[in-house]
């Protein structure tokens, strides 16, 4: 009878290790993940003002204004963006099972951009209070609108260049700012 209770312990015990360190190294993985997306969006950001600071700058005081608007600007778009793409969604969604799957880019395409629209209304707080951390989320939804349009580009309706150049004007807007958010 002791030799079974024996085992029993020895399963338990190895099955609780085994769980802590599986639980571990997935924790330990994600935190990875998160860093190395961090220390990639860092390496992009940096290389993106070098290209920006050689382009010609707004003046002063459309900076201020710019950055005294860039909160009303972002829940704005960020509330239509959400209400138009979420109405769009659900008829993408009738759609991609009406046509057995033929409209998956543009389904596609909406959640990109929904997924923008979020990192804007996400933004508003932080711009508002001029913390780098909105102006983060914007970039982020940039950086997410541009992905969009590459996808637009490659599934469903070809060289999409008003995208294209308002993804550039947005990111323009965004550098000529970035110093104004600590």
């Amino acid at each position: 009878m002791s030799f079974l209770r024996y085992c029993i312990f020895l399963q338990e015990y190895y099955t609780l290790r085994y769980m802590e360190n599986t639980e571990n190294h997935e924790h330990n993985a994600h935190h990875d993940a998160q860093q190395h997306a961090r220390h990639t969006v860092n390496k992009l950001e940096a290389w993106m003002a070098d290209i920006f600071k050689n382009a010609p700058h707004l003046p002063e005081g459309g900076r201020k204004w710019l950055v005294d608007v860039a909160p009303y600007i972002s829940l704005i778009f960020g509330i239509l963006g959400v209400i138009a793409l979420v109405t769009a969604g659900g008829a993408s969604l009738i759609a991609l099972v009406l046509t057995f799957g033929a409209s998956i880019g543009l389904t596609l395409h909406i959640l990109i951009s929904l997924v923008s629209a979020i990192l804007l209304l996400m933004a508003y707080k932080g711009l508002k209070s001029r913390s780098k951390s909105g102006w983060n989320f914007a970039f982020w939804s940039e950086l997410v609108s541009v992905l969009g349009v590459l996808v637009g580009i490659v599934t469903m309706y070809g060289m999409n260049i008003g995208g294209l150049i308002g993804c550039l004007i947005g990111f323009y807007i965004l550098f000529e700012v970035r110093e104004h958010y600590k």
